[in-house]
């Protein structure tokens, strides 16, 4: 009787019943969704495996003294190098200065000129460190696959080496995942196939997720 109903408010092709939608098996691993409704381009079967995500660049800076001045009073310079410039920052250290407001003056220049690296400050107890992370995923074109790299202009004892603010926690890396078997890379975790599936990769996964149509 519904069908009967729909059948009067369109036409065949536009009944709720001729449309579809994908099911995963474990939706907390790999989530589906349709771009649009040319369901030929769907692949039959559609079994997907999750080896790691892709992953973004953190640096993560030396725990130092909040409370006490580790560096020379003068001027210290640094660069920030990423994929598609080179920015220069100069901070400026004087005998009143502590390492914390020091911290906060290098997060407050970094945040400031939008150069996709948002910038924080980690504190553990009397202690704290800078910590860097690149807004983009996937692997960098820079050495050891970085998005960003910090280059010391200082000579002596200099803030970029004191903080640590080229220590890297963890390097940027690519997606890496198997459909039907098929071995694929990334930049993103959110794929798609044939223009009309969405994926949205969550989770490695430790059994094959299925991908099925309703």
């Amino acid at each position: 009787e519904l069908n009967q109903v729909t059948s009067l408010l369109g036409d065949h092709s536009e009944s709720v019943f001729n449309q579809k939608a994908l099911a995963s098996s474990d939706e907390s691993k790999v989530y589906v969704s349709l771009l649009s409704s040319d369901y030929d381009k769907i692949p039959n079967p559609l079994d997907i495996d999750v080896n790691h995500l892709s992953s973004h660049q953190i640096n993560v800076g030396s725990y130092v003294r909040s409370d006490y001045l580790s560096l020379s009073t003068k001027t210290h310079t640094f660069d920030i190098v990423t994929e598609d410039n080179t920015y220069n920052f100069k901070i400026p250290v004087t005998e009143n200065d502590h390492n914390k407001n020091i911290q906060n003056r290098v997060i407050d220049a970094i945040n400031s000129r939008n150069i996709g690296i948002n910038a924080s400050l980690d504190t553990r107890e009397k202690t704290s460190a800078i910590v860097l992370e690149g807004t983009l995923y996937g692997r960098g074109a820079l050495a050891n696959d970085l998005t960003f790299s910090i280059e010391d202009t200082t000579y002596g004892n200099s803030l970029a080496y004191t903080f640590g603010l080229d220590n890297n926690l963890q390097p940027p890396t690519d997606s890496e995942f198997n459909i039907n078997g098929t071995q694929h890379f990334s930049s993103s975790n959110n794929i798609s196939i044939n223009n009309t599936v969405s994926i949205d990769l969550l989770a490695p996964t430790k059994h094959t997720v299925h991908i099925t149509t309703t």
